[in-house]
């Protein structure tokens, strides 16, 4: 019996594991055309994937093996806690 999330999940784990190992843009141009009709089938919006893909691309570029977040963090001798406090900060307009 398959549930209700089942291919939310699948669509998680499938696109985290690329993420950890490749760049986000060469990673989003050739996973998104791919995806993108496979996503409509099971009726997950665009709009939606696009931000799981975003989330995940993210996740799996703060995480071993690769985890070319962390090696800017280490560049610029921030723990990773701080490393977040620092990209988060919002611009502020004039």
């Amino acid at each position: 019996m398959k549930g209700e999330y089942d291919e939310k999940a699948s669509f998680n784990i499938l696109l985290l594991f690329p993420g950890m190992i490749m760049d986000m843009a060469p990673l989003i141009v050739i996973v998104a055309p791919v995806l993108l009709p496979v996503v409509q089938a099971v009726g997950m919006s665009p709009v939606t994937f696009g931000i799981v893909l975003m989330v995940n691309m993210a996740i799996g570029s703060t995480t071993p093996p690769v985890g070319a977040g962390r090696f800017l963090n280490s560049y610029a001798n921030l723990t990773f806690n701080e490393g977040i406090k620092v990209a988060s900060k919002r611009p502020k307009m004039p």
